[in-house]
C-alpha cells in the first residue's frame, strides 16, 4: 500500500531548486505524483505530492529538517491520503477579468463558497 506525503517549500528563487528536491525524493525511493510551482515576488514556492512505501516516506519525512537547512528553504511536510471523488458534478473553469483592488480574491471566493459549502477549489489561480 502506498503512503502519501505533501511537501511545501518556499525560498529565494534560484536555479536548481526543483532539481535538488526531486533528487532528494528519488534518493529516498519515493515518487512525485503531482506538483504546483510558482514564483511570488522573489520567492519560489512549490507543493509536491509524494508517494512511496511507508518506510521510505517516513525516512523522507524525518529528513526534512536536515534538507531545510542544506537547501535554504522553508520545508513543511504533512501526511495525507488520496482524495476520493464522491461528487458527480462537472468540473468548470471561471475566468475573472476585473480591475485589481483590495479584497477581490476574497469576494470571488466568497461568491463561490456561498453557492455550495461542500465544494472546494481544486486549483485557484490569480
Amino acid at each position: 500500500m502506498d503512503h502519501y506525503l505533501v511537501i511545501s517549500a518556499i525560498g529565494e528563487d534560484r536555479p536548481g531548486i526543483v532539481n535538488d528536491l526531486s533528487q532528494i525524493i528519488f534518493e529516498h525511493e519515493c515518487n512525485i505524483v503531482d506538483s504546483r510551482m510558482t514564483v511570488l515576488g522573489g520567492e519560489f514556492a512549490l507543493i509536491l505530492l509524494i508517494t512511496g512505501q511507508w518506510n521510505t516516506v517516513a525516512k523522507l519525512e524525518s529528513a526534512m529538517p536536515k534538507y531545510q537547512e542544506k537547501l535554504s528553504l522553508t520545508l513543511i511536510s504533512k501526511r495525507t491520503e488520496l482524495r476520493t471523488h464522491q461528487d458527480k458534478s462537472l468540473p468548470y473553469s471561471v475566468e475573472v477579468v476585473a480591475i485589481d483592488h483590495p479584497g477581490i480574491v476574497y469576494q470571488v471566493a466568497r461568491f463561490f463558497s456561498s453557492r455550495d459549502q461542500y465544494r472546494r477549489f481544486a486549483d485557484f489561480q490569480l
